[in-house]
């Protein structure tokens, strides 16, 4: 099976744009949390809501506005 020129090119694309979002993702992961965000710390974020203080829906909405 060969594989088509277009579709070459096109990995290939997709290659750099995900070696750049991840070179991204890395900077931005150690200028907010200094490297150090980890398994624990997802776990804890789910559990409180996502670092919101827990509130009434209607309070969250106003406070995202």
């Amino acid at each position: 099976m060969t594989v088509q020129p277009k579709v070459v090119l096109r990995l290939h694309f997709l290659v750099q744009v995900v070696r750049k979002e991840c070179k991204h993702l890395k900077t931005t992961d150690e200028r907010l949390f200094n490297g150090n965000f980890g398994l624990e710390q997802i776990l804890r974020l789910e559990e409180t809501a996502l670092g919101e203080k827990t509130a009434f829906a209607i309070d969250n909405l106003d406070l995202a506005e």
